[in-house]
């Protein structure tokens, strides 16, 4: 696969079309990158039965996924 500047990926294109600036897309997509390791991480605790840091693990996926859907949804809220 070739870099082809002024292509986007399938994120980024859904982002664009929602008219979301650039650093809010870069944003979103950290955080919601954030929220799939931890709960890949909580996962493997959860395995190990470790259910102190599952907990936490997941509590940390949750809130970077609500932030990610925050920033895609500011759009709409007018923020």
């Amino acid at each position: 696969m070739q870099f082809v500047p002024g292509t986007s990926t399938g994120c980024s294109t859904i982002f664009a079309q929602k008219g979301i600036p650039k650093i809010e897309q870069l944003s979103a997509r950290l955080l919601l990158t954030a929220g799939i390791l931890l709960l890949i991480a909580g996962v493997i605790f959860a395995i190990l039965q470790v259910w102190l840091y599952t907990g936490l693990l997941w509590a940390g996926a949750f809130g970077c996924l609500m932030a990610a859907l925050n920033f895609r949804d500011s759009k709409n809220d007018g923020g």
